[in-house]
C-alpha cells in the first residue's frame, strides 16, 4: 500500500460518526478497550484506523501516513494529541483526511499515476 491508500482507507474505516472514537486507538463491540487491528473494533481513531488498513503490519508506508497527516494537520502536535483534543469533532477528522489525500494527490500525479 502507498501513503495515499493508507489514508483513503482509513478515512472509509471511520466514515461515519458512529465508526469514530478519539478517547482511545479503537473499543471493542463489548465496549471495552481494544487494539485497532481487532476485527471486533467498533469504533475506532483516526489513527488506529491507520494501523487496522495496513494490517499486519505497515512499514514504511504507514510511516509516511502519519507524518503528513500530523505535516498538513497537527500544528507541531502528535496525531494522537491532535485528535484526543476534547474539542475534535468526526467532521475535523475527515477535513483532515482530505487534506493529508491531498498531499499524496500531488506526488502520484508528478509520477503520471492515476
Amino acid at each position: 500500500m502507498t501513503p495515499r491508500e493508507i489514508l483513503i482507507g482509513a478515512k472509509a474505516r471511520v466514515s461515519r460518526p458512529s465508526m469514530w472514537t478519539n478517547v482511545c486507538a479503537a473499543i471493542h463491540t463489548n465496549g471495552y478497550e481494544c487494539h485497532p487491528r481487532n476485527p471486533q473494533a467498533a469504533e475506532i481513531s483516526a489513527e488506529g484506523a491507520m494501523l487496522a488498513v495496513t494490517a499486519p503490519h505497515g512499514g514504511t508506508a504507514l510511516r509516511l501516513a502519519f507524518e503528513s497527516f500530523e505535516k498538513v494537520n497537527c500544528d507541531g502536535k502528535s496525531m494522537t494529541d491532535w485528535e484526543r483534543a476534547t474539542e475534535r469533532t468526526h467532521g475535523d477528522v475527515m477535513a483532515a483526511f482530505d487534506r493529508a489525500i491531498e498531499y499524496w494527490a500531488g506526488f502520484t500525479a508528478a509520477k503520471g499515476e492515476q
